[in-house]
């Protein structure tokens, strides 16, 4: 017969048996204790390899999990869920890692292709992120902030993560936006050797940007902001820049070829060593612009505002430049052979030494210009006005001077041979000579062509006028 234990002996027995497994508890307990206290460092490096692998492995999962858990959602809310993939990609674009970064550029891509609504967003977030990863200061080539494990310090060209924000922007479909392309904001950002070329960026903000070396051929750049943009050496061919800000940009080196520059507002802008072969400037502003060495062969410079502008040695050869305003400019050594200066102004500008050889230069307003030295074969200066000009040493040969004003010029050395002088008004300014001169003669005409008299009678003008001798 087995007697039942009663409930206060089980009781009993339990409470002895949870006090053994304490004491034996406490036990261990202790033990893992000394073993720690002697084994700290071994301990902490441990720790330390546990935590980074759980972390790695939570990465590495995140992505898979964040898949099952929509397909475990099929019908979930469409916002909700376009929501959380667009919170999500932003997310990724602060990660230390160059793939999740890049995993969450094309996710908004996808994002700004699928979604209407979220198109501006997404470029908005896009845009930033470049600004802020690639930002660019005075000071930035000399002191950048702490580069990530895959940057460059020495690079040349975007870092990898800017480069596919980029090739999104050339992807994108501007259409899809009612509001153009002026939610495309990079100022201030290092954009070095970024591939943009054909690129639709109507209204886009590059301003205080580094875009030198940029590949920009083609690109529609209708009214962008780029003031003070460094775009030196940058391929700007064939690019639409109409209306574009320009002012105090660097295009230094630039080609700038066949591009579209009408109404650009281009003033304190340097081009010096410039392209712009057959750009069209028409109307654009380049006052005080310096265009040293700029090849502007064949250039469209139609009522252009270039005052103050610094074209010395600059090719202007062939170049439009009817109705342009080019007071107080410096053309000094310029090759202006065969270019159309027709009504331009020039009204105390530097053209000492410059080749203007079968230049149109009819009704142009050359008052106070300095012309000495220059080179005006065969140019037709017909009613131009050149009163008080210096014409000293300049070669005139078989140049067309009909009803000129050449009142008040300084004319010493200058050669006169076969031009046309019918109804020129001419008087001579001749400086009275400091001292006697050594040869002894006391002709003081202004003329190198003694044959020529300073006013010369009607039958010589008609005579010159047919042009006999050219």
């Amino acid at each position: 017969m087995t007697i039942a234990p009663t409930p206060d002996a089980l009781a009993l027995k339990r409470f002895s048996g949870n006090a053994q497994h304490k004491s034996s508890l406490m036990t261990l307990l202790g033990m893992a204790w000394d073993w720690l206290v002697q084994h700290r460092e071994a301990v902490t490096t441990i720790d330390a390899l546990v935590a980074g692998g759980v972390l790695m492995w939570t990465a590495r999962r995140n992505p898979v999990e964040e898949r099952r858990r929509f397909r475990a959602r099929p019908d979930a809310d469409p916002a909700e869920r376009a929501a959380e993939i667009f919170g999500r990609a932003v997310e990724q674009l602060a990660s230390d890692r160059l793939d999740i970064r890049l995993g969450g550029i094309y996710t908004l891509e996808r994002i700004s292709r699928q979604s209407r609504p979220d198109y501006a967003a997404a470029m908005e977030v896009l845009s930033a992120f470049v600004r802020q990863r690639a930002r660019w200061t005075p000071h930035a080539a000399a002191r950048k902030a702490p580069l990530l494990p895959d940057e460059n310090p020495a690079r040349l060209k975007p870092w990898a993560d800017v480069a596919a924000v980029v090739a999104v922007i050339v992807r994108r479909e501007p259409a899809a936006n009612g509001a153009g392309d002026s939610l495309v904001d990079l100022r201030k950002s290092d954009l070095r050797g970024a591939l943009l070329a054909n690129a639709s960026l109507q209204k886009a903000n590059f301003s205080g940007a580094n875009l030198s070396g940029a590949n920009l051929d083609g690109a529609n750049l209708f009214k962008a902001n780029l003031s003070r943009t460094n775009l030196g050496g940058a391929a700007l061919a064939g690019t639409d820049l109409h209306g574009a800000d320009l002012k105090g940009a660097d295009l230094r080196g630039a080609d700038l070829h066949n591009a579209d520059l009408r109404g650009a507002d281009i003033c304190w802008a340097d081009l010096g060593g410039a392209m712009l072969k057959g750009a069209d400037l028409r109307g654009a502003n380049l006052g005080n612009a310096r265009l040293e060495a700029a090849d502007l062969t064949g250039a469209d410079l139609r009522e252009a505002d270039a005052s103050g502008a610094d074209f010395s040695a600059a090719r202007l050869g062939r170049s439009n430049l009817s109705g342009a305003s080019l007071h107080r400019s410096i053309l000094a050594k310029a090759n202006l052979e065969k270019a159309n200066l027709g009504d331009v102004h020039l009204y105390n500008a530097n053209l000492r030494g410059a080749d203007l050889r079968a230049a149109n230069l009819i009704r142009a307003d050359l008052s106070w210009a300095d012309l000495a030295g220059t080179i005006l074969q065969w140019a037709d200066l017909s009613d131009a006005v050149l009163y008080g000009a210096d014409l000293n040493g300049a070669d005139l040969g078989c140049a067309t001077l009909q009803r000129a004003d050449l009142r008040n010029t300084e004319l010493r050395g200058a050669s006169f041979a076969d031009a046309v002088l019918d109804g020129a008004v001419l008087s001579l300014n001749v400086p009275p000579a400091a001292e006697p001169d050594p040869t002894g003669s006391d002709d003081l005409t202004p003329f190198a062509n003694d044959d020529i008299p300073a006013e010369p009678p009607e039958d010589v003008a008609r005579a010159a006028a047919s042009g006999e001798g050219c």
